[in-house]
């Protein structure tokens, strides 16, 4: 258009910028270290340290006691290192006056890593309510656990891990009479809630002896019960792998059975023994006979009976992991207790932990008692 008088008076509109909604807000979720889980909400500036008085409090010596200052500025959150010892790092790079945290980035204090999140408040807190009933069921589960035995010649203790909140692994022990010590270690296939449920549900079984037309002292009796009363079909397709003996600790002779499980190992004067018997995995195979064997102990010896997460995890030598070579650190490295061997297996772990439940009863007769 020529006129020299005209104004231009078209209107463009653009699309308005994604606004988040009311209801998020920014966190910081500790990824790794000793407050592994703890989410703390962004509401301005804060002070991140292991000194009582900060904002942030990781209990860590890697941790300055203040060692550095995170800011939400409008919708943006920046990390300002305040001198710390060991540095502050975002995605790897090492901060320099105020560096932007991004939403999913993660944010390096000493050995500690926190990720930032923008999450709905709601769903924080039913993640929040769904955190507190695992830790629940967690309690639950590991208050099953009989606690330490020591009578006379006989001891009894355990290490119980499971590799996730909740696993498939328990373990138990009880007197059937004043002579018979029951003894059993239950791997359930999977993780979680339910894995975790039904082994508690088959630990009730035989701690209060509620299987019928079963003697608790009869190893295959136990099995053969326990495989009709939990067939994986009406469990979700769980099924179950034990291993069960009865101890009479007066004549010290050990009658036993396993479904499917690892071999239990008797350490004595003589070579390395394995305990087990050929069955099938419980709730899968229905009206079958279950073998048992018996075998009489000498003192001092000690058996250890277990589940395969003790010796199936990736290793950081070549070696395989195979039952022969935990055979070979069992007989080669000297341990006290559960725990010491426990500590010595997961020393020898590439991650530094176990890929599956880590479940170990140890059941030892000394001598000249």
């Amino acid at each position: 258009m020529d006129d020299s008088n005209y104004v231009d008076k078209t209107i463009t509109s653009l699309p308005a910028a994604p606004s988040r909604a009311a209801d998020d807000a920014h966190y910081l979720l500790v990824l790794e270290g000793r407050a592994r889980g703890e989410r703390f909400e962004l509401t301005g500036a804060h002070t991140v340290g292991r000194d009582a008085g900060v904002s942030i409090r990781l209990d860590d010596p890697s941790v300055s006691r203040v060692h550095c200052r995170v800011e939400l500025r409008g919708e943006a959150v920046f990390v300002i290192d305040t001198g710390s010892t060991n540095g502050s790092f975002v995605e790897g790079e090492r901060v320099r006056g105020a560096l932007e945290l991004h939403v999913g980035a993660v944010l390096q204090v000493g050995d500690q890593l926190l990720r930032h999140e923008l999450r709905s408040r709601a769903e924080v807190a039913r993640e929040v309510g769904l955190a507190q009933d695992l830790r629940k069921a967690r309690a639950y589960v590991s208050a099953l656990i009989p606690g330490p035995l020591n009578v006379g010649a006989l001891s009894i203790e355990w290490a119980y891990q499971p590799c996730a909140a909740l696993g498939g692994d328990l373990l138990g022990y009880h007197w059937l009479d004043r002579a018979r010590l029951a003894l059993y270690v239950l791997d359930v296939c999977g993780h979680g809630v339910g894995p975790a449920m039904h082994s508690a549900s088959v630990l009730n079984v035989l701690r209060n002896q509620t299987l019928p037309r079963a003697d608790f002292g009869a190893p295959s009796q136990v099995l053969e019960q326990l495989g009709r009363s939990f067939p994986m079909e009406s469990h979700g397709g769980m099924y179950l792998t034990a291993w069960y003996g009865v101890l009479d600790v007066t004549t010290r002779k050990l009658r036993y059975a396993s479904a499917g499980h690892p071999p239990a190992l008797l350490l004595g004067a003589g070579p390395l023994q394995r305990l087990h018997t050929k069955n099938p995995p419980l709730g899968t195979i229905e009206d079958r006979a279950y073998r048992e064997a018996e075998l009489q102990l000498s003192a001092p010896s000690r058996l250890l009976v277990f589940s395969d997460g003790v010796f199936e995890f990736e290793r950081r030598s070549q070696e395989p992991a195979s039952f022969e070579s935990f055979e070979q650190f069992i007989e080669r490295e000297r341990f006290e207790t559960p725990a010491t061997l426990q500590r010595k297996l997961q020393e020898t772990a590439k991650t530094g932990a176990f890929d599956d439940d880590f479940t170990l009863l140890s059941v030892a007769l000394r001598a000249g008692v």
